[in-house]
């Protein structure tokens, strides 16, 4: 957190003292912005720590199941769940589902909520508000 402070007499505009607060804070975001938000690790860093930090390792087989409710109306797109799916096939384990004739060493379970977030021309967006998995 960071913190700026304007001081002005009485006879001082406060829109004077306002565009200078502005400006101060403005600076202070330019030069400290990068701390402000935490750093985005793409994707594919993600998945290579995951790796390396499983490499030479045996790894058991997987399934995954992430019952997913989305607010304001249903949805059949297991998102969470593909996607947790298609990270562990890219490490290396084997991920099987009802379908398959094996039977998983893991069963990872959970729960993944979501809601609207907006509409762009045919493009609906949905924002992500929890997931639990056990």
């Amino acid at each position: 957190m960071y913190g700026e402070l304007v001081k002005g007499g009485a006879n001082v505009s406060i829109a004077d003292l306002a565009t200078d607060l502005a400006k101060k804070i403005a600076a202070t975001i330019g030069q400290r912005g990068e701390t402000l938000v935490a750093k985005v690790v793409p994707r594919e860093e993600r998945v290579e720590k995951i790796k390396k930090a499983l490499n030479g390792k045996a790894l058991p087989s997987v399934s995954v199941k992430l019952a997913e409710r989305h607010y304001g109306a249903q949805t059949i797109d297991p998102a969470a769940e593909t996607e947790l799916g298609k990270v562990l096939q890219e490490c290396g384990f084997k991920v099987v589902d009802d379908k398959s004739a094996e039977k998983a060493d893991v069963e990872i379970t959970g729960e993944a909520f979501s809601a609207f977030g907006m509409c762009k021309g045919n493009l609906i967006g949905r924002i992500s508000v929890s997931c639990r998995v056990v």
